[in-house]
């Protein structure tokens, strides 16, 4: 039996002056993926991202760091999608999430962006926004006008400690999360 190709894309921003912020777990979440799976990631100009593929027992994955900034995600990630013709059903895209609690991990299929720049650009390069989406909680700084400093700023010790621990356990349902049901990953998934 094959099965299609799929691609999980972490959102954030490239280089050390994002390294662990609030606006990168999307990359931490990748990142410490291919960690535990033994592989690397690699420099793909012609993609404007960092990427990595996983052998899995049912395919291969791909994993996609963009290096084109959170707000122009969208260009990296529709360059491979359209290169390697992948389906928006066959897309994760992991990212923080405001509206949600550090140590919350909500999985969710097609909706709106929500406000995430990083998610709009994606929508608008892709023309479509039904692809699934896993939701890191990082908390909301309490008014807008402190967002973009919060999400820019690396999390106290506490949250640090519950933001990692989320995006341990969701990586242990790795396997489900790619070939499950959508039903039972949200199930086994999304924690408040």
């Amino acid at each position: 039996m094959t099965y299609p190709k799929k691609l999980i894309v972490g959102l954030g921003n490239p280089g050390k002056k994002y390294f662990k912020t609030r606006h990168n777990v999307g990359f931490d979440w990748v990142d410490n993926l291919v960690l535990n799976k033994n592989v690397e990631f690699k420099e793909f100009s012609k993609f404007k991202s960092n990427i990595a593929k996983i052998d899995f027992i049912f395919g291969s994955v791909f994993i996609l760091k963009p290096l084109t900034f959170m707000n122009n995600s969208g260009i990296a990630v529709s360059l491979f999608v359209n290169y390697y013709n992948i389906e928006l059903d066959d897309i994760i895209i992991v990212h923080d999430e405001l509206d949600l609690k550090p140590g919350s991990i909500v999985f969710k299929s097609g909706k709106g962006h929500g406000g995430h720049n990083g998610l709009r650009s994606v929508i608008n390069h892709l023309g479509d926004k039904s692809f699934d989406r896993l939701r890191v909680g990082i908390g909301h700084p309490g008014e807008k006008s402190l967002v973009s400093d919060y999400v820019l700023s690396k999390p106290n010790n506490s949250d640090e400690k519950l933001i990692h621990n989320v995006v341990c356990s969701s990586l242990d349902k790795i396997n489900l999360l790619l070939t499950g049901p959508i039903d039972i990953v949200m199930n086994e998934i999304n924690r408040r």
